[in-house]
Protein backbone atom coordinates (compact mmCIF):
# COMPACT_ATOMS: atom_id res chain seq x y z
CA UNK A 1 0.00 0.00 0.00
CA UNK A 2 1.49 3.35 -1.03
CA UNK A 3 1.74 6.07 1.58
CA UNK A 4 2.51 9.76 1.40
CA UNK A 5 4.71 11.74 3.77
CA UNK A 6 2.59 14.65 4.96
CA UNK A 7 5.02 16.05 7.54
CA UNK A 8 8.49 15.57 8.95
CA UNK A 9 9.60 11.95 9.17
CA UNK A 10 9.53 10.67 12.73
CA UNK A 11 12.91 9.11 13.54
CA UNK A 12 16.10 9.79 11.58
CA UNK A 13 16.70 7.95 8.31
CA UNK A 14 19.94 7.21 6.51
CA UNK A 15 19.73 7.08 2.71
CA UNK A 16 21.45 4.27 0.85
CA UNK A 17 21.85 6.03 -2.48
CA UNK A 18 23.72 4.37 -5.33
CA UNK A 19 25.24 7.62 -6.60
CA UNK A 20 28.81 8.65 -5.65
CA UNK A 21 27.63 11.79 -3.81
CA UNK A 22 24.43 12.20 -1.82
CA UNK A 23 22.28 15.14 -2.65
CA UNK A 24 20.10 17.20 -0.37
CA UNK A 25 16.57 15.96 -0.91
CA UNK A 26 13.37 17.53 0.32
CA UNK A 27 11.24 14.62 1.57
CA UNK A 28 7.99 16.51 1.99
CA UNK A 29 5.30 15.18 -0.28
CA UNK A 30 7.42 12.25 -1.47
CA UNK A 31 5.79 8.88 -2.11
CA UNK A 32 6.73 5.91 0.08
CA UNK A 33 7.02 2.91 -2.22
CA UNK A 34 6.91 0.40 0.62
CA UNK A 35 8.49 -0.82 3.88
CA UNK A 36 10.41 -3.96 4.70
CA UNK A 37 11.84 -5.60 7.86
CA UNK A 38 15.42 -4.66 8.78
CA UNK A 39 17.90 -7.15 10.25
CA UNK A 40 21.43 -6.25 11.40
CA UNK A 41 23.78 -9.09 12.30
CA UNK A 42 20.79 -11.39 12.69
CA UNK A 43 18.95 -8.98 15.00
CA UNK A 44 15.68 -7.50 13.85
CA UNK A 45 15.36 -3.73 14.16
CA UNK A 46 12.39 -2.24 16.00
CA UNK A 47 11.43 -0.09 13.00
CA UNK A 48 11.17 -1.19 9.39
CA UNK A 49 13.22 0.27 6.57
CA UNK A 50 11.35 2.12 3.80
CA UNK A 51 11.81 2.83 0.11
CA UNK A 52 11.09 6.26 -1.35
CA UNK A 53 11.17 6.64 -5.11
CA UNK A 54 13.66 3.80 -5.50
CA UNK A 55 15.96 4.75 -2.60
CA UNK A 56 16.09 2.71 0.65
CA UNK A 57 16.18 4.35 4.08
CA UNK A 58 16.76 2.72 7.49
CA UNK A 59 15.71 4.04 10.91
CA UNK A 60 18.78 5.51 12.56
CA UNK A 61 17.69 5.12 16.16
CA UNK A 62 16.67 1.47 15.76
CA UNK A 63 19.93 0.66 13.93
CA UNK A 64 22.00 2.60 16.46
CA UNK A 65 20.51 0.68 19.38
CA UNK A 66 21.62 -2.60 17.77
CA UNK A 67 25.13 -1.25 17.20
CA UNK A 68 25.27 0.13 20.76
CA UNK A 69 25.20 3.85 19.98
CA UNK A 70 23.23 6.70 21.57
CA UNK A 71 21.53 9.01 19.05
CA UNK A 72 21.02 12.76 19.25
CA UNK A 73 20.18 15.53 16.74
CA UNK A 74 22.24 18.72 17.16
CA UNK A 75 22.95 21.49 14.65
CA UNK A 76 21.52 19.61 11.67
CA UNK A 77 23.66 16.60 12.53
CA UNK A 78 22.83 13.06 13.61
CA UNK A 79 25.32 12.25 16.40
CA UNK A 80 26.03 8.68 17.37
CA UNK A 81 27.87 8.36 20.67
CA UNK A 82 29.82 5.39 21.92
CA UNK A 83 32.52 4.92 24.54
CA UNK A 84 35.28 5.16 21.97
CA UNK A 85 34.16 8.64 20.91
CA UNK A 86 31.58 10.46 18.86
CA UNK A 87 30.71 9.59 15.31
CA UNK A 88 28.95 12.45 13.50
CA UNK A 89 27.01 12.19 10.28
CA UNK A 90 25.79 15.16 8.31
CA UNK A 91 22.03 14.69 8.02
CA UNK A 92 22.07 16.11 4.52
CA UNK A 93 25.03 14.18 3.11
CA UNK A 94 24.92 10.95 5.14
CA UNK A 95 28.77 10.73 5.19
CA UNK A 96 31.30 10.77 8.06
CA UNK A 97 33.43 13.89 8.35
CA UNK A 98 37.22 13.70 8.02
CA UNK A 99 37.63 14.87 11.58
CA UNK A 100 35.44 12.07 12.88
CA UNK A 101 37.13 9.52 10.64
CA UNK A 102 40.46 10.48 12.21
CA UNK A 103 38.92 9.95 15.64
CA UNK A 104 37.67 6.53 14.61
CA UNK A 105 41.06 5.54 13.19
CA UNK A 106 42.79 6.75 16.36
CA UNK A 107 40.36 4.80 18.49
CA UNK A 108 40.99 1.63 16.49
CA UNK A 109 44.74 2.15 16.75
CA UNK A 110 44.44 2.51 20.53
CA UNK A 111 42.42 -0.71 20.63
CA UNK A 112 45.12 -2.58 18.73
CA UNK A 113 47.82 -1.12 20.96
CA UNK A 114 45.93 -2.21 24.07
CA UNK A 115 45.48 -5.70 22.62
CA UNK A 116 49.22 -5.92 21.96
CA UNK A 117 49.97 -4.76 25.52
CA UNK A 118 47.53 -7.32 26.88
CA UNK A 119 49.17 -10.08 24.82
CA UNK A 120 52.59 -9.01 26.16
CA UNK A 121 51.31 -9.07 29.73
CA UNK A 122 49.79 -12.53 29.22
CA UNK A 123 53.02 -13.84 27.64
CA UNK A 124 55.10 -12.43 30.52
CA UNK A 125 52.71 -13.94 33.04
CA UNK A 126 53.00 -17.36 31.37
CA UNK A 127 56.79 -17.09 31.35
CA UNK A 128 56.87 -16.12 35.03
CA UNK A 129 54.56 -19.05 35.85
CA UNK A 130 56.81 -21.43 33.90
CA UNK A 131 59.90 -20.11 35.71
CA UNK A 132 58.11 -20.49 39.05
CA UNK A 133 57.17 -24.09 38.25
CA UNK A 134 60.76 -24.80 37.18
CA UNK A 135 62.11 -23.33 40.44
CA UNK A 136 59.51 -25.29 42.37
CA UNK A 137 60.48 -28.53 40.64
CA UNK A 138 64.16 -27.79 41.21
CA UNK A 139 63.43 -27.22 44.88
CA UNK A 140 61.60 -30.56 45.10
CA UNK A 141 64.51 -32.33 43.43
CA UNK A 142 67.00 -30.60 45.71
CA UNK A 143 64.97 -31.56 48.78
CA UNK A 144 64.91 -35.19 47.57
CA UNK A 145 68.68 -35.12 47.01
CA UNK A 146 69.32 -33.63 50.45
CA UNK A 147 67.10 -36.30 52.02
CA UNK A 148 68.93 -39.05 50.11
CA UNK A 149 72.34 -37.66 51.11
CA UNK A 150 71.20 -37.41 54.72
CA UNK A 151 70.03 -41.03 54.69
CA UNK A 152 73.30 -42.19 53.13
CA UNK A 153 75.27 -40.22 55.73
CA UNK A 154 73.28 -41.74 58.59
CA UNK A 155 73.79 -45.22 57.18
CA UNK A 156 77.50 -44.51 56.92
CA UNK A 157 77.69 -43.26 60.49
CA UNK A 158 75.95 -46.36 61.74
CA UNK A 159 78.30 -48.65 59.80
CA UNK A 160 81.39 -47.63 61.86
CA UNK A 161 81.93 -49.24 65.24
CA UNK A 162 84.57 -48.48 67.83
CA UNK A 163 87.23 -51.21 67.64
CA UNK A 164 87.44 -53.42 70.72
CA UNK A 165 90.98 -54.67 70.03
CA UNK A 166 94.10 -53.43 71.76
CA UNK A 167 96.43 -51.57 69.40
CA UNK A 168 100.16 -52.28 69.44
CA UNK A 169 102.43 -50.16 67.28
CA UNK A 170 106.06 -51.23 66.90
CA UNK A 171 106.00 -53.34 70.09
CA UNK A 172 104.31 -50.64 72.15
CA UNK A 173 100.66 -50.63 73.17
CA UNK A 174 99.06 -47.30 72.42
CA UNK A 175 95.76 -45.64 73.07
CA UNK A 176 94.45 -44.51 69.66
CA UNK A 177 92.64 -41.22 69.16
CA UNK A 178 90.36 -42.89 66.59
CA UNK A 179 90.19 -46.64 66.07
CA UNK A 180 87.16 -48.06 64.27
CA UNK A 181 85.96 -51.16 62.51
CA UNK A 182 83.76 -51.39 59.42
CA UNK A 183 82.87 -54.94 58.47
CA UNK A 184 86.21 -56.77 58.71
CA UNK A 185 88.35 -53.69 58.05
CA UNK A 186 90.05 -51.72 60.83
CA UNK A 187 90.67 -48.00 60.38
CA UNK A 188 92.95 -45.53 62.11
CA UNK A 189 93.38 -41.79 61.91
CA UNK A 190 95.87 -40.61 59.28
CA UNK A 191 98.06 -39.15 62.03
CA UNK A 192 98.41 -42.39 63.96
CA UNK A 193 98.99 -44.50 60.84
CA UNK A 194 101.72 -42.10 59.68
CA UNK A 195 103.31 -42.46 63.14
CA UNK A 196 103.06 -46.26 63.01
CA UNK A 197 104.64 -46.57 59.54
CA UNK A 198 107.05 -43.65 59.73
CA UNK A 199 105.66 -42.29 56.44
CA UNK A 200 105.38 -38.63 55.49
CA UNK A 201 101.79 -37.65 54.67
CA UNK A 202 100.50 -34.69 52.70
CA UNK A 203 96.87 -33.74 52.18
CA UNK A 204 95.47 -31.97 49.10
CA UNK A 205 92.20 -30.28 50.05
CA UNK A 206 91.38 -29.53 46.40
CA UNK A 207 91.60 -33.13 45.16
CA UNK A 208 90.79 -34.64 48.59
CA UNK A 209 93.86 -36.83 48.11
CA UNK A 210 96.28 -38.19 50.73
CA UNK A 211 99.85 -39.01 49.68
CA UNK A 212 101.96 -41.36 51.85
CA UNK A 213 105.72 -41.38 51.12
CA UNK A 214 108.14 -43.89 52.66
CA UNK A 215 111.52 -44.64 51.10
CA UNK A 216 110.79 -45.27 47.41
CA UNK A 217 107.10 -46.06 47.90
CA UNK A 218 104.41 -43.50 47.14
CA UNK A 219 100.79 -44.35 48.02
CA UNK A 220 97.94 -42.12 46.88
CA UNK A 221 94.44 -42.46 48.36
CA UNK A 222 91.33 -40.33 47.85
CA UNK A 223 88.50 -39.65 50.28
CA UNK A 224 85.36 -41.75 49.66
CA UNK A 225 87.09 -43.76 46.91
CA UNK A 226 88.06 -47.44 46.99
CA UNK A 227 90.66 -46.88 44.25
CA UNK A 228 94.25 -46.05 45.20
CA UNK A 229 97.63 -45.90 43.50
CA UNK A 230 100.89 -47.45 44.75
CA UNK A 231 103.83 -46.16 42.71
CA UNK A 232 101.32 -45.32 39.93
CA UNK A 233 99.91 -48.87 40.00
CA UNK A 234 96.19 -49.09 40.74
CA UNK A 235 95.10 -50.94 43.86
CA UNK A 236 91.62 -51.61 45.25
CA UNK A 237 90.56 -51.00 48.83
CA UNK A 238 87.80 -52.84 50.70
CA UNK A 239 86.92 -49.66 52.55
CA UNK A 240 87.51 -46.11 51.35
CA UNK A 241 89.15 -43.36 53.42
CA UNK A 242 86.47 -41.26 55.09
CA UNK A 243 85.96 -38.30 57.40
CA UNK A 244 84.09 -39.64 60.43
CA UNK A 245 83.30 -37.44 63.42
CA UNK A 246 85.71 -34.80 62.11
CA UNK A 247 88.59 -37.30 61.87
CA UNK A 248 90.06 -38.66 58.62
CA UNK A 249 90.14 -42.46 58.88
CA UNK A 250 92.13 -44.76 56.57
CA UNK A 251 92.22 -48.59 56.31
CA UNK A 252 95.13 -50.02 58.31
CA UNK A 253 96.28 -53.26 56.64
CA UNK A 254 96.47 -52.19 52.98
CA UNK A 255 98.41 -49.00 53.79
CA UNK A 256 100.88 -50.65 56.20
CA UNK A 257 101.58 -53.53 53.82
CA UNK A 258 101.83 -51.22 50.76
CA UNK A 259 104.56 -49.27 52.57
CA UNK A 260 106.50 -52.42 53.51
CA UNK A 261 105.14 -52.95 57.04
CA UNK A 262 103.33 -55.86 58.66
CA UNK A 263 99.95 -56.28 60.39
CA UNK A 264 99.10 -59.12 62.78
CA UNK A 265 95.64 -59.67 64.27
CA UNK A 266 94.42 -61.89 67.09
CA UNK A 267 91.12 -62.05 68.91
CA UNK A 268 92.28 -59.32 71.28
CA UNK A 269 95.07 -57.36 69.59
CA UNK A 270 95.98 -55.60 66.35
CA UNK A 271 99.74 -55.25 65.96
CA UNK A 272 101.45 -52.94 63.47
CA UNK A 273 105.15 -53.31 62.72
CA UNK A 274 107.00 -51.08 60.26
Amino acid sequence: MRKYIIGALFGFLIAFAFSAHAEVVNMFGKVVDGSFPLQINGQKAEKDAISIEGTSYIPVRSAAEIFGYDVSFIDSQVILKKKEGDVKMNINSGVISEEDRIKIDKSEAEKQENLIKLADIEAKSKQEQAEFEARKQFGIEQDAKIAADRKAWEEQQNSYQIASLKLVMNSKEVKPDAFYKKGTTYLLSVRMLAEATGADVTLDETTKQMIFKLDKNILKLTLNSTTGYLNDRQINLETSPVIFKDVTLVPVRIIVEALGGKVDQTETTLTITK
